[in-house]
């Protein structure tokens, strides 16, 4: 319990700790308040993935540049202000959808305004938590970070299920607005840290030197490629559970909100997991071998169509993908200079972001092969890829000891 819990022991983490729960809660109920909206505007599994994915995509688009700006200011300051810019088109299109005044355009536009303003929130979290408990607590704090993000998974989609049942989608979006506001008010305690360098020149030399580093340094290009993949083409499949429970399970919202619940329940025994083995040495194989059974089970998971065997099958699928993500986090932190910290994490964010675009992928997929097999393709897609750098596992061990 004591390794678990070793992060927690600096006071500023455990405000971060509250404002990335808090900000938690908003993620996996819009994809679900926007997707089942969308499909009741629509009935169309395209406009849903193309909704969530445009969104996805403006992240990708902005966390480079995000990346750049947190190496240069100040990370506390640009992570308040990109909660408070997250939340304001949610209320606005929330406010909208209450009194029925609510348009397809202006739920697309509330996805890709909150897309943009999380790429900038989720590089300022993720770097200003390594300031604030440094290399040799890092991986148990990222662990701890995702612990947070699954225990939100489990509450925040189970809620939302019985919000949008009870009073419809519309409070839920208001909700939704209200923990992004407490995320930002929670990081107010954290006091400034600066960093020990600052990069100088311009903003464009500065994001092509950190493109080039990741390019260039073999063990975070295939830690960078596993994750584009488990992204893309795995945690994207995420974005089809309206489809999945109406479609597939024959059932409501109540029932989405259990596919995301037990999904979350398995993130926590991931993370519990990562956590409690203190600083593993094998990062490269563990990585790798997650994911190659993280695409397999999502696999068995898209031709399930009981409900009991759906639900136990996204928990073994969200064990081993918050393993991956935990992994990859920690690896992408500790392999990096100090001045290209933000910067290569801005680059994981990019990558991270690559969600929307698999969302997309999957909405076009589940159009015209059917839900079932735009999932299973992802899955097969993450473990041949995860197959393929079974090579470079080794390597990435070395590094990650050496640094």
């Amino acid at each position: 319990m004591s390794k678990i819990l070793l992060a927690f022991e600096n006071p500023a983490y455990r405000w971060m700790w509250i404002a990335s729960l808090t900000n938690a809660f908003s993620f996996m109920p819009l994809v679900m308040a926007l997707g089942w909206l969308l499909l009741e505007m629509t009935d169309s599994p395209f406009i849903v993935g193309l909704a969530i994915g445009l969104g996805g995509i403006a992240s990708m688009i902005f966390s480079p540049f995000a990346g750049v700006l947190v190496d240069r200011l100040n990370r506390r300051t640009v992570m308040i202000f990109s909660q408070l810019l997250m939340g304001l088109p949610i209320f606005i299109v929330g406010i909208l959808v209450v009194v029925e005044s609510i348009e397809v355009w202006q739920l697309i536009l509330a996805s890709i305004l909150s897309g943009i303003a999380r790429a900038f929130s989720n590089t300022a979290r993720s770097t200003l938590t390594f300031d604030i408990v440094g290399r040799k607590t890092i991986m148990n704090a990222m662990a701890g970070q995702f612990i947070s993000f699954q225990i939100a998974g489990i509450i925040g989609p189970l809620s939302a299920g019985y919000i949008m049942q009870a009073y419809g989608p519309g409070h839920l979006l208001l909700v939704i607005s209200l923990s992004l506001f407490i995320s930002a008010i929670c990081v107010l305690p954290i006091p400034n840290l600066s960093t020990k360098s600052t990069p100088t020149g311009s903003i464009w030399g500065n994001f092509k030197a950190g493109l080039d580093f990741v390019l260039n340094d073999n063990p975070i290009r295939t830690v960078m490629l596993v994750l584009l993949f488990t992204e893309s083409l795995g945690f994207a499949c995420w974005s089809m559970f309206p489809i999945v429970a109406r479609d597939v399970l024959g059932a409501g919202p109540v029932v989405l909100g259990f596919l995301s619940t037990f999904r979350s329940l398995g993130g926590i025994i991931g993370a519990i997991t990562v956590s409690a083995a203190g600083d593993i040495k094998s990062k490269g194989w563990v990585l790798i071998g997650a994911d190659i059974i993280f695409g397999v089970f999502l696999i068995f998971f898209a031709f399930s169509n009981n409900l009991i065997m759906s639900l136990a099958l996204i928990m073994i699928v969200g064990a081993f993908g918050t393993t991956v993500s935990t992994i990859s986090s920690t690896l992408a932190q500790t392999m990096a200079p100090e001045a290209m910290r933000g910067r290569v994490m801005g680059l994981h964010g990019f990558i991270t972001s690559s969600f929307g675009v698999g969302s997309l992928v999957m909405g076009t997929l589940a159009t015209f092969l059917g839900v079932s097999w735009a999932i299973a393709m992802g899955g097969a897609s993450v473990s041949t890829n995860a197959i393929r750098s079974i090579p470079q596992a080794g390597f990435i061990g070395e590094r990650s000891r050496s640094e």
